[in-house]
Order: C-alpha cells, then structure tokens, then sequence
C-alpha cells in the first residue's frame, strides 16, 4: 500500500475496500478482500488493525534507540541554552515510541452520536463533496475537521484540556520563536557589526502527521467522507493537542541544533555543500545601538549555533564564516529528531528548501533583512500592523452596530430590501483604512527597523502634567519645555461642555475640560512636538523609542483605547491621536505611551502651574529643576491649539484627519536660546 497524507481510508459503502493515502490510491482486488478482511477479523477494533498495518502506520520501522544513542551523544556535557523552550526528553521518546496523545479519555455520549449520524458529517457528497477538496500550492488538502463537530460534546476537542496538562496537552512555546530570533539577530550584530550576518529557513514536510497516534486513539478523530470511513494515524491538523505533541519533537530539535559538533566540510550534508552564499557588499552593513533588550553575545551564546523554531517553520543565522555549518546542524537536527526517511523520504520540505544562504529571507511570511536590520511586511499582511487598525476597527464596529440596530427597528425590514445602509461615518472610516493600507510596499509604514518591533530602551522621553489652570510638558533629550495657562486654552475655543465624560460624576471646574481629556490634550501636543523634533533632527540608527510619560492612567490608555467610547468628541481627539501615530510610523518612530507615578513628575507638575502663583514663573521653575536648565523655551503656534480644539466641538470625518494632520505638521515651533531674558507671559504660545 501507498501512504501519502497518513490516514487509512475504509470503505463502508456496500462492496468493502481498502485505500491507503490522501489521493485515494487504490489497492488491486485481492488486497480489498485482504483488507476488508482483516478488519473483519480484528472485529472492527481499529487499533489492532492500525497495529497490524506494521511498518506502514507505526513507527517500528525506526531504530529509536540507535537514533537516540546520536541525540545523546550531541548533549553528552551540553547544557540547554537558556533562552530555548525546556526540552522533556523522555516524553519525546513516548511520543515517538508509544504515540499521542501519552494519556486520554475520549467519550462520545450516545445522543452525540445520534446527533451525528443526522449530520451525516455536513452531508459530503456529490458537489458538496467536490467542494470540500481544495488545492494549495499544488497540494490537495480535504477541507475537513475531525476534530470537531456538530455537537459540543461529541467533538473530540471537547475532550482535550486547554491547560497545559502535559500528558495530554502539552504547553507550547513557539510564539515567542519570531521575537527571540530577532533580538539574537540584534545581538548579533552589535556583538561583530563588521561581519555580515546570513539567514536560512526550512519546513517540515506534513509536520502534525510525523506525529502518530497511539492507535488506539486514531479511532477517536475518525470521520467520514462520502463512501469511506477516514482513520487519521498522523495528527490531525485542528486537534487541538496537536500543535502541543509536535512542539515537543519541535523543541528538542532547536536545542540539538544548537549543541552539535561542526564537521569537516567534505562531511556536510549534500543538501548544504549544494547551497550558494549571497553577500551585499556594495552596501554597508546597519549599525545597530546597543541595548539592555539585546546585549552583545557572551562567549557561549557565540560558540553556539542558533535557530528558532515556529511549529514547523525554522529559521537559521550566523555569520558568514558559519552559515555552512549552521545549516548542516538544522538538516541534521531534523533527520535526528523526525526521521531521516519518513516512508516519502527525508522530513524537509523539498519545495520549500532554498538552496542560497543570504542576508534576505523570508521566515513566517515576514521579509527580514540584516543588512539593512530591517523587517518588511507583504502587502498581503499590513492590516496586522496598520497604524489606523486599533483606533479604525472599534470606531467602524460603533458604527456598523448602530447601522444593524437602525435596520432592525425599521418597519421596513432589511431582508425585504436585501441591503443595510451604511452610515457616513462607516463608508468614511472603510475608506480611510484602505488608504492606509494601500501605501507603497516601500513605505516605511510597512518596512521598519527591527528595533521598532521589539521592546528596547527608549531613545527619547518626554513628560507631560495638567491640571485646571494648565498644562506643562518638557523634554531633556529634545530639549524642549512649554506651558498652556487655561486663559489661553479658553480663547482657543476649548469648553468642558462639549466634551461631556459618560459617566456618574463628571469632574468640572468652571465649565472646564475634566481632567483625564484635558491630560490627553497635553499628550497630544507632547506629540506633536516630538514628531517636528524627529523631522527637524532626522532619522538615527535604528529609529526613535519615544516614551511619552504621563501620570494620569486614563488619559494614558486613550493614547490607544479611546476608540472604545461611543462619545464622538474623545473619538475626535483619539482619530487625530492615530493620524499623529501614523505619521510617526511614517518617521520610523515608536511611540510607547508609558505612565510615569505622580511623585517622580515633579518638573513637569511645576512646569504646569498657572503664573500668579508665588514661585511658579518660569524662570523660578527652571531654577528649581536641574533637568531644565538645559531644556529651551518652546513656542507653539497658537494654530495648533486652535486646531485641536476645533476637533473636540466639530469632529470631523473620514479622510479629513488626513489633511488636518499635514496641517499642523506644516506648524513650526519657535524654540528661545538657553539664557534668555526673564519669560513673564502665562503661556509659551505664539501668534501668526
């Protein structure tokens, strides 16, 4: 028999047969009666049949323990390096060995079966059962989930714990894979910033199937499918267990790789001595800043080969005068760990094996490059990082629940027209994320430095405080500080009583903003400068970490949750908050909203007291504070307080963000030289 997708196929139709394989592949007459047969006599217990299929279906025909004399060997002495998932060395050789799950209690209760039957899984025949057979990348896969069903309890998911009960659902640690690979990558090169780093990836072929069944268990994520009964030998793919036993097959072979011996070169692999070397030259490497979140590599960490498994996509670096020997410890580290003939042959997916070792590569559909440090999203990923998507996606749900609610109450149903009108704001909202999204593949809205992706040290701080009679923010490393006295705020149009906070007690001091807005207002000039100091000073090697520190947590959690409230005047003062964001993205600027405890905001609190009072001048402040002896008196444009109080008592729509972002990034601020004369007004603004 022939095995391709590893299941065994059992017709049930009125002539028994027998078929091995996902494309159906018929064995000759005598073998149909032989099969059919045989499970007669085994009384229909597949296990035993499973059993009886030998080498076929089981792993008997792998000499575990001389494979397992190698794995021992490459960790005889070797310790686990610490930032690789823990390795349960015995239970992969269960895994192996026994099959998976290593414990279960399946059940399926009799009116679940009932249930069932009446399913008749999804009546899968005919064109229906066409439709279920798809084609990917030249592969045909059956669109089916034996893991699930119609009924909650008959589904075998059911009956796999969520938590991490190892025997029965291991924990997994492959998310972490993607960002571990590029802090070493960092590390890498702020260890040797001379050396070209290069990269490889490879795939394991059907990985979840690799991992058998204990046949007695096969049985439970049996399905049918038109005329046959499929019994699953390999893993399913939506089994909820089946990404846990996998892994830790998947984590044993990182940590394998990263403990092998190199080898003369005449030793290496086939598949590797065929590999070519791509090297940029004819442009200098990215230097990248050292940081607490990726500190030069030790010595050991340098001794040491490294990859990052993702399931079963794994990804390779090292310097140029290794990558030879790294990519030999990943093909050998698969062999090792999965078999080097898996009844097909060799577990590494052929038709994505690149036979060049460059400083480009593509890893979990993500183009990284460590020439340059940078990684680049496909146009067919941007949504998960589009600057618009938090704010866009509960500002255009607010709109479509308001949409389905208005269609519902109307006495003309929305199902006798067959339509649901959209609102204006919906319709504006759809397209300004489009926009967004529709930017150039070379736009740095989709091509960052790595560093923006990670946590690293900020670059850049800068503090904000406001109380009723007004607000003050300062930063040392722009050099910067500016007060808004409450007089000037009112002039420039703001009123509490156009931004009314839904909620019980509303604080106000004479007709005022509350609080926690105005906080945000402050936040949003904070910005604002910062994004004109960026422009003016230009881009720096591995971009800006902008902290913009404020002690008041709400206003904090606006900077990326205000879309949440249905009130329009915070969703306008948020929309212009996710613009200034998107423009930031734009000046490879990463901007962490970060709260900053009120005891340690001590300049800024000083900076935002009104003038009248006694030692609350500006002067008297910066003389107080050391860290602003160095920070220069910053002018704003009164247009900008102008603008964004317009914002607040007219929001505007849609795209019109667009323009009045660009309208203020036109603004310029006027900063005063250090040691001027006595500055006696009560704000730090300036007039055209």
């Amino acid at each position: 028999m022939e095995e391709i997708c590893g299941v065994a196929l059992l017709c049930v139709s009125h002539v028994s047969r027998l078929f091995a394989g996902g494309t159906s592949h018929a064995v000759g007459r005598d073998s149909n009666y032989l099969g059919s047969a045989g499970l007669l006599r085994f009384d229909f217990h597949h296990g035993n049949f499973v059993r009886w299929l030998g080498g076929e279906y089981v792993n008997q025909g792998r000499d575990f323990n001389a494979e397992w004399d190698i794995i021992q060997k490459t960790m005889d002495g070797k310790t686990v390096p610490k930032e690789y998932p823990p390795v349960k060395f015995d239970m992969v050789y269960r895994i192996q060995t026994e099959g998976a799950p290593l414990r279960a209690n399946y059940t399926t209760p009799m009116e679940a079966t009932i249930l069932r039957n009446a399913y008749n899984n999804g009546q899968g025949r005919g064109e229906i059962c066409e439709g279920r057979w798809v084609f990917d990348k030249g592969k045909g896969r059956i669109c089916i989930d034996c893991s699930n069903g119609p009924d909650k309890d008959g589904s075998v998911n059911t009956h796999i714990p969520k938590e991490n009960l190892e025997l029965e659902c291991p924990p997994v640690f492959y998310q972490f894979a993607f960002n571990r690979f590029l802090r070493h990558l960092l590390g890498m090169q702020v260890t040797r910033p001379n050396s070209p780093i290069l990269v490889h990836a490879d795939d394991i072929e059907a990985a979840f199937r690799r991992v058998l069944y204990h046949p007695d268990v096969a049985v439970a994520f049996a399905y049918l499918y038109s005329d046959y009964l499929i019994v699953p030998v390999g893993q399913v793919f939506g089994s909820r267990n089946a990404p846990s036993f996998y892994c830790v097959l998947a984590d044993l072979r990182e940590v394998i790789f990263a403990c092998r011996e190199d080898v003369p070169f005449e030793a290496l692999h086939s598949l590797v001595q065929e590999c070519d070397l791509e090297v940029h030259q004819e442009s200098s490497l990215m230097t990248v800043p050292s940081d607490s979140h990726y500190p030069p590599l030790s010595t050991d960490e340098l001794s040491r080969m490294y990859n990052a498994s993702y399931v079963d996509d794994n990804a390779v670096a090292a310097f140029l005068d290794a990558i030879d020997q790294a990519v030999h410890h990943s093909v050998m580290s698969a062999f090792e760990v999965f078999g080097s003939d898996f009844r097909r042959g060799h577990p590494l997916q052929q038709a994505k094996w690149v036979k060049t070792d460059s400083e480009s590569f593509v890893f979990l559909g993500f183009r990284i490059d460590t020439r340059d440090m940078t990684v680049s999203w496909p146009l067919d990923k941007p949504s998960a990082i589009a600057p618009w998507g938090t704010f866009l996606s509960f500002n255009l749900q607010n709109a479509l629940t308001a949409t389905a609610k208005n269609a519902f109450s109307d006495k003309r149903k929305w199902w006798t027209r067959s339509r649901i009108y959209l609102s204006t704001v919906a319709v504006a909202t759809i397209n300004q994320l489009l926009e967004t999204l529709l930017a150039p593949e070379d736009s740095p809205l989709w091509t960052r430095p790595i560093a923006l992706y990670l946590d690293c040290d900020f670059t850049h701080k800068v503090y904000l405080d406001a109380i009723m009679g007004g607000l003050g923010g300062w930063s040392e490393d722009f050099s910067f500080l500016w007060r808004v006295a409450r007089e000037t705020m009112v002039e420039a149009g703001f009123s509490m009583r156009e931004i009314v906070i839904k909620s019980d007690n509303p604080d106000s001091v004479d007709g005022f903003l509350h609080i926690n807005p105005l906080e945000y207002v402050g936040a949003l000039i904070n910005l604002w400068l910062s994004l004109k100091c960026v422009m003016i000073l230009g881009p720096i090697d591995g971009g800006y970490i902008l902290a913009l520190l404020v002690d008041n947590m709400t206003a904090l959690s606006w900077m990326t949750l205000a879309a949440r409230t249905k009130d329009p005047m915070l969703q306008g003062l948020a929309r212009l908050g996710a613009a200034l964001l998107v423009r930031a993205s734009e000046l490879l600027t990463k901007v962490c909203p970060t709260h900053i405890p009120g005891e340690q905001n001590g300049p800024a609190d000083a900076i935002s007291r009104p003038q009248k009072r006694e030692n609350c001048s500006l002067d008297s402040v910066i003389a107080t504070w050391s860290q602003l002896q160095t920070c220069r008196i910053c002018l704003l444009p009164y247009d900008l307080l102008s603008t964004i109080a317009s914002v607040i008592s007219c929001p505007p729509i849609g795209g019109q963000y667009e323009p009045i972002t660009m309208q203020l990034l036109k603004l310029e601020p006027i900063f005063l030289p250090l040691g001027m004369p006595e500055w006696d007004s009560p704000s730090t603004i300036y007039e055209h």
